[in-house]
């Protein structure tokens, strides 16, 4: 009787313990289950996150290019008022470098000028620069609106030429900048600004072979007032 008893016994632990275990697996089941049909893994929804802030991104870059290319427009048919050596007047005309920068009067461009002493260094630059442009402008397409300009004046930025050193301090050459301003076949007037820069010879000596390069239409504007001479020359007074 005891040893039945016993046996039962141990058939009912067993039975618990499989039940227990069975429900356990069920219940890790279930939860797989559930898992899958209303959630995800984290890998699934950093996915989802990552793909929504590239959504967000994109639209927010779309936005952002809508707005510039609607400003540019504006700036594009923006009239300003411009003296026009054609016609003699002031009359309405755009900005060439509209989104770069704004029209100037000739008096503050005078404010940016210094006095380059040395004459006759004046003149060689001024005839190399209109060299330049002569070769330039064969090079200039048609419906640029640099084509065909006409270099009215040289005005010059510094009052020094600026000596430039390597790393080591050893002399490699000099530069300084100038302004250049040209009538526009369109009957407009503008100036730019060109770096001007002479290779070191040795000896104290720099090469006259003077290299241009213009500095961008971040400075370059169109004039106002600029005031027109039939006779206009950039070398009359040098």
């Amino acid at each position: 009787m005891k040893q039945l008893m016993k046996v039962s016994l141990m058939a009912l632990v067993a039975m618990f313990a499989f039940n227990t275990t069975a429900d356990a697996q069920l219940g890790g089941l279930l939860k797989k289950a559930k898992s899958a049909v209303s959630g995800k893994s984290d890998a699934d929804k950093g996915k989802e996150v990552q793909k929504q802030l590239q959504a967000e991104k994109a639209e927010k870059d779309k936005a952002n290019l809508d707005s510039y290319q609607a400003k540019m427009k504006a700036l594009s048919e923006k009239l300003w008022d411009l003296y026009s050596w054609k016609e003699g007047k002031v009359v309405q005309g755009h900005n060439h470098f509209y989104g770069d920068t704004e029209p100037i009067s000739k008096t503050k461009l005078y404010s940016w000028e210094e006095n380059f002493r040395d004459k006759e260094m004046k003149k060689k630059i001024v005839e190399a620069f209109l060299d330049y442009e002569k070769f330039e402008n064969r090079k200039r397409s048609e419906k640029y609106f640099y084509k065909d300009r006409k270099v009215v004046s040289v005005l010059f930025h510094n009052a020094d030429w600026k000596i430039l050193r390597n790393g080591i301090d050893v002399i490699t050459g000099r530069q300084m900048f100038i302004y250049v301003v040209a009538e526009l076949s369109d009957g407009f007037t503008m100036v730019d600004e060109y770096k001007v820069y002479t290779p070191y010879t040795g000896a104290g000596a720099y090469s006259e072979n003077f290299e241009f390069e213009m500095v961008g239409f971040k400075a370059a504007w169109m004039l106002t007032d600029w005031e027109h001479k039939a006779d206009a020359d950039p070398l009359k007074d040098l």
